[in-house]
């Protein structure tokens, strides 16, 4: 059945709730501009395309491969080994670094539109619709905005995340590898992406996962030089600076972008915090390091269980959604440009609703899409009573989808069994 848009009802009321969220949130600015309430969201959209992520480093790249690259004032290298190199290609363009970047973020988002637009319209939706949907979804998309705002490095690895699952689709089981263990070395947390290849008992493609994060990322730190020891122990620092700067501290304007379970937890006790640390400035160390080794633990502990009992049990499509919500929602710091991923699980439930007859009758498909389109929506741009609030509301939506994911089993239909993420046949077609 479809709706008004000649769309089916699941997508349908994705646009709806999408567009809805929209609203709000311009309804929000709106308010704050006339009110004059300082830090609201009106002012964030003034201030668009502030790239911070990237010029930050753009002066420590001129010592790139010196030891002076770890020792100058400011900010810490916060990154593994190899996102450095992969900076420091783009760095390569001097004075158009930034805007090298950029057209790649550009590219690399809209190619991957076109490709899943194809796709749907292999598929028998209608070209219009095809253009109402993904048009709708990709220009007014929150997480990319926001991913350029910061001109995050998270694009590099959304591509190879996105890249690797459709090869996993495919099955191409050692590329899928190659492709996941790169991004494992760029961020530890698309390791759970491994749970893919495990459900299809490709334990040696794993072990080839493993040993291509391993490799690119000793080979990264050797090529950072000056050398593979200097390198390793300034990685080190920085890592260290942001786990005791970020993931310990509770910064009241960055946390309201930071959708992670442990800054939901953050948020709740940070009075209790803020009390203490006026009476010990030393603090936020002692206090939230036991809080993160408990909920890396628990979080350790209750994905595994969940992996095992349920998880690789499910139909692909739910596994690609619970595993990329999980990676997204449990690093202890994990900003609003991550949510990018969430168009991978996206797309895939799109050319599977498009196959199904009775899409709006599969149980949680509906739900699903409504949760998805708050995540896409700029809610974290609005302020109430000067707090930066849809950070943590964000973190309990995707706990949501996460539990929905793993409860309703979104069946494949046989047609489509082997091609749903096919996007390069489907172009080829």
């Amino acid at each position: 059945m479809k709706g008004k848009l000649g769309l089916v009802k699941p997508l349908e009321r994705f646009l709806q709730v999408f567009f809805l969220c929209w609203f709000l949130t311009l309804l929000f600015g709106w308010i704050e501009r006339e009110l004059y309430i300082p830090g609201g969201m009106y002012p964030f959209f003034l201030k668009v395309f502030r790239f911070y992520d990237f010029t930050e480093f753009q002066d420590k790249f001129t010592y790139f491969h010196q030891a002076t690259f770890f020792q100058i004032p400011g900010f810490y290298f916060c990154y593994p080994a190899p996102v450095a190199i992969v900076l420091d290609g783009f760095m390569q363009f001097g004075y158009y670094a930034l805007s090298a970047f950029l057209v790649f973020c550009f590219i690399t988002f809209i190619g991957a539109g076109f490709v899943l637009g194809r796709a749907m319209c292999h598929r028998g939706m209608g070209m219009a619709q095809t253009v109402i949907l993904i048009g709708s979804s990709m220009l007014l998309s929150y997480p990319f905005w926001f991913l350029v705002d910061r001109a995050n490095i998270e694009m590099v690895n959304w591509l190879l995340v996105a890249l690797g699952v459709a090869c996993y689709w495919n099955k191409k089981w050692y590329l899928a590898a190659t492709l996941f263990g790169v991004a494992i070395s760029f961020k530890m947390f698309p390791f759970v992406f491994l749970g893919l290849l495990f459900s299809a008992r490709k334990y040696w493609a794993i072990a080839w996962s493993i040993v291509i994060c391993a490799v690119t990322t000793y080979a990264s730190t050797w090529f950072m030089g000056p050398t593979y020891r200097i390198a390793s122990e300034g990685i080190a620092k920085g890592m260290e600076y942001f786990r005791v700067q970020y993931a310990l501290q509770v910064h009241k304007y960055e946390i309201g972008f930071d959708h992670s379970l442990f800054a939901l937890i953050k948020e709740l006790t940070h009075r209790q915090y803020a009390h203490a640390y006026m009476m010990h400035p030393q603090l936020p160390d002692l206090y939230y390091l036991p809080w993160l080794y408990g909920y890396m633990a628990v979080a350790a502990a209750a994905g595994l269980i969940l992996y095992f009992w349920r998880i690789r049990t499910l139909p692909r499509t739910n596994q690609i959604l619970a595993l990329t919500v999980a990676s997204i929602m449990l690093p202890p710091v994990s900003g609003d440009y991550t949510l990018i991923h969430l168009y991978i699980p996206w797309g895939a439930l799109v050319l599977v609703t498009i196959s199904l007859k009775n899409a709006q009758k599969v149980r949680g498909l509906t739900f699903s899409f409504i949760c998805m389109a708050f995540l896409m929506a700029p809610e974290s741009s609005a302020v109430i009573y000067g707090t930066r609030f849809a950070g943590q509301l964000k973190a309990i939506v995707l706990l949501i989808l996460f539990v929905v994911s793993i409860i309703y089993p979104f069946e494949e239909p046989a047609s489509v069994e082997d091609d749903v993420l096919s996007p390069t046949r489907a172009v080829a077609q």
